[in-house]
Parts: C-alpha cells; structure tokens; sequence
C-alpha cells in the first residue's frame, strides 16, 4: 500500500511509506524538519557542483556578469556544454536557465525602457 497523501495535481502519492507509517518521507509531518533539511542541503550541493565546475568556490564567479543579453546567451551555451559533457546534472541546468531566462527578461525590459526614455528625450530637446 501507498503514501495516504494526495500530491498537488490531486492524485494519490506513488510513493512508499515510512515503515510503520501512513505517509512517505516528503508527505510524513514528522519528518517536515528533515525534508526541509535535505532540500537545503541539496540545493547547496548543486550550487558547489555549478562553482567547482568552473574552478571557483561557491559563490565565487567572477565570470559571470551577465550585464547584457549577449553574456547570458554566453551562459546558456556553457550550461548546455556542461551538461553534454557530463560535468552538470541536468536538473541543476534546468535550475539555471530557468533564472537566465527571467533575467534575459529583465534586461530585454530595461533595454526597452531605456531606448523608450532616449527617444522621449530627443522629442524633448526637438520640440522645446
């Protein structure tokens, strides 16, 4: 028999539960602390894999600027290198691209906004 929890999509959990238990480790409110624990540990582990990668410690790289759209293009081909060349887990790529992508964002926003104010300012300076 399953984990008694339903999961967020309303489905019954797959997993197996603790023994002696009704519920597997992430649904078992007695074991909130430790699954808590473990998600930090895990994303620390994948943020060390991603420094050491390029030789840095952890949130040491220098590299990575990422002031424009074309450095974070730059980063997405190294990501992907990485992951072809098996230095990077895949999930840990996903992580970052999906943080390079709201970034591309932001900076396509900012470069929009900025192109937006120098055409008003010329407008400005034409018609006084």
């Amino acid at each position: 028999m399953g984990c008694e929890a339903k999961t967020k999509s309303g489905q019954q959990c797959s997993a197996s539960p603790l023994q002696g238990k009704m519920h597997c480790f992430s649904h078992d409110p007695a074991s909130k602390v430790a699954l808590d624990a473990a998600r930090k540990a895990g994303g620390k582990a994948r943020g060390w894999q991603l420094a050491r990668a390029v030789g840095h410690e952890p949130g040491e790289l220098p590299w990575l600027q990422l002031a424009s759209v074309s450095e974070a293009r730059s980063a997405y081909a190294w990501l992907i290198g990485e992951v072809v060349h098996g230095r990077l887990e895949a999930r840990t790529v996903n992580a970052a691209t999906g943080a390079l992508s709201g970034l591309v964002a932001v900076l396509r926003d900012y470069q929009l906004e900025k192109r937006i104010a120098d055409v008003e300012e010329r407008l400005k300076r034409r018609n006084p």
